[in-house]
């Protein structure tokens, strides 16, 4: 694995490590890979201890799959991009990697600088995530490990995409967090305004078959969108809002209007799948000040398009978002098997 972070460290247990691996020294590109540039990548091994069952066949199994999704969980716990190879070895066989290195334009920036992210303050160091990576790696089930690995590969797409296709790295975040907000418990009465409970709340207990009739509509009532800013808003925490990556204080998300930002960077989206209204340079990834929101008044002749790009967070917030939930996600499933 690699990723444009510098890690440091090692984990080395019973049946798995994660261990650093480095250029040769005597190479003009080793100098290239200790100073931050946009090829300049840390370069992880990752070794497990697999018990292979007797062989009844010569059907050789792969586990290349498992490398991924540990790339996977680790950009999610870090909020740092971390890329998987492929194979250097596999039981008596030996492997080439793919070692295409993409450059990051971005390098600086916090899902890919070395600094860790503020709002988590996790190092990029690969021992602290001992307990993370044994808890996924050996569960008994896969459980809620699935939803959250689906997340985290939405996550890790959107930040390979976070310069060349700033628009669809803006739908892979919002895809992830409904991912994770299946695993929230939310009610009907927050789900709906109150008026439109109200009507379902009639037919429920008025009409003949009642019951039926409201189960019916329910479940035709998705409200994706309801349902992920109620998952948000109970997600983050003070130590997301207080610890915001912006330039100033004032460019970053704020607690009492979260649901309803959510809510905007929804509109856009539809409007994207659907009509194929793009937003532009809007959807852009700031390097500079990183607003968690948009600064100033759009200029956007579409009055409608121009509300929801003035309410709906910047990408750097919807990356921030989408990180620090997934985090906290992975810490519960953590603490739960602890």
């Amino acid at each position: 694995m690699s990723s444009p972070a510098w890690f440091t460290n090692e984990l080395i247990e019973e049946d798995y490590f994660l261990r650093l691996a480095f250029p040769d020294s005597s190479t003009s590109s080793a100098c290239e890979h200790h100073r931050p540039s946009p090829r300049r990548r840390s370069f992880i091994s990752l070794g497990l201890q697999i018990e292979e069952e007797e062989k009844k066949s010569i059907v050789i199994p792969h586990y290349q799959w498992l490398s991924k999704q540990v790339a996977f969980l680790l950009s999610g716990f870090y909020g740092k991009l971390i890329v998987s190879h492929g194979y250097l070895e596999k039981g008596d066989q030996f492997w080439v990697p793919e070692l295409t290195i993409d450059p990051i334009p971005y390098f600086d920036s916090p899902p890919f600088n070395d600094k860790p992210r503020k709002a988590t303050s996790i190092k990029p160091d690969v021992s602290i995530c001992k307990g993370v990576l044994a808890d996924f790696l050996f569960r008994s089930d896969s459980g809620d490990w699935s939803r959250i690995i689906a997340a985290c590969e939405s996550y890790h797409g959107a930040l390979r995409f976070l310069s060349s296709d700033p628009m669809l790295a803006f739908v892979l975040i919002l895809s992830g967090l409904e991912v994770l907000s299946l695993g929230c418990e939310v009610s009907d009465e927050d789900i709906f305004d109150e008026r439109f409970y109200g009507k379902m709340l009639a037919i429920k207990s008025e009409l003949k078959d009642g019951l039926k009739i409201y189960k019916e509509l329910r479940s035709r009532l998705y409200q994706i969108s309801q349902r992920t800013a109620i998952y948000v808003d109970q997600i983050l925490d003070d130590p997301f809002y207080t610890a915001h990556e912006s330039r100033e204080p004032f460019m970053s998300l704020q607690p009492e209007n979260i649901k309803q930002r959510i809510k905007a960077a929804y509109g856009l989206r539809s409007k994207y799948l659907h009509t194929g209204q793009s937003i532009g340079g809007w959807a852009r990834y700031d390097t500079n000040m990183r607003a968690d929101i948009v600064l100033g008044d759009p200029v956007v002749g579409d009055s409608e398009l121009k509300k929801m790009i003035s309410r709906s967070p910047t990408l750097n917030g919807l990356e921030r978002i989408f990180q620090y939930c997934l985090f906290q996600e992975i810490q519960i499933m953590t603490a739960n098997k602890s």
